[in-house]
């Protein structure tokens, strides 16, 4: 009888790994990439399978997965981000605590530094299924599909948040592949405002009671490209208020 317990014990021990991957895979498998991201978006009280705490918890239990994911996925942009071919330095490293508050698992392993304004550090990170965005104002905080980046550019935006310099501004930030051109935002009232890139990545603010961004163009080799800026429709209405 204590040979047969010691067999089960072993046999559960080699088969939580394998159920693991598999979960993963499904899970990857089953989320659907989205166009883009606004800080409205995502409903508090969503119900159904929470995919992304899923993936999140696979990583603590196998980091490994993570971080063969995260390879995978940067191998298929083919050198397209300029970002995640160069070296990493000791300043790319992501603090931990912005790991927790995205809605995917990432590896922080592949972190990267694209830009400082300020004491504002903004970090790109990737995950299972594309980058994510986080930075240590906490005005962004969210993950882009790597095929939308890779088609010419993705935006997510930010109508409120402590991360904002004010309760008047709108932020809009996204990433574009190495060859997007002339990035310009399209504004509500038809006139156009340049965005520069750095580090493929974009960030703009604008004024909640100007005009506000309704779609991104960028310069393809095939032509323009246009992608929604997710700014939703009503955000000039909207009273927004930071706690301080």
């Amino acid at each position: 009888m204590a040979n047969s317990s010691r067999r089960s014990t072993w046999r559960l021990r080699v088969l939580i790994p394998g159920l693991g991957v598999a979960a993963l895979i499904l899970v990857v498998a089953a989320l659907n990439p989205i166009a883009g991201v606004s800080a409205r978006s995502t409903p508090a009280g969503a119900k159904g399978p929470n995919g992304a705490a899923v993936i999140r918890t696979l990583a603590v239990l196998h980091p490994h997965l993570g971080a063969r994911a995260a390879d995978t996925l940067l191998a298929s942009a083919q050198g397209r981000l300029g970002i995640f071919t160069r070296a990493r330095a000791t300043s790319d490293a992501m603090p931990p605590e912005l790991a927790s508050v995205l809605p995917e698992a990432v590896e922080r392993q592949q972190s990267r530094l694209a830009a400082i304004e300020g004491s504002n550090e903004l970090f790109v990170t990737p995950s299972a299924s594309g980058v994510c965005l986080s930075d240590t104002n906490g005005s962004q905080s969210g993950c882009l599909p790597l095929s939308r980046i890779l088609e010419g550019g993705v935006a997510q935006s930010t109508e409120c948040g402590r991360g904002l310099p004010n309760d008047e501004t709108v932020q809009v930030a996204g990433m574009v592949p190495n060859e997007a051109s002339q990035p310009t935002a399209i504004l509500s009232d038809g006139t156009r405002r340049p965005l520069e890139v750095h580090n493929n990545v974009f960030v703009a603010d604008f004024g909640r009671k100007q005009p506000l961004p309704t779609e991104i163009e960028v310069q393809m080799p095939t032509g323009p490209h246009l992608f929604p800026s997710t700014v939703p429709a009503d955000a000039a209405q909207e009273d927004c208020v930071i706690p301080r």
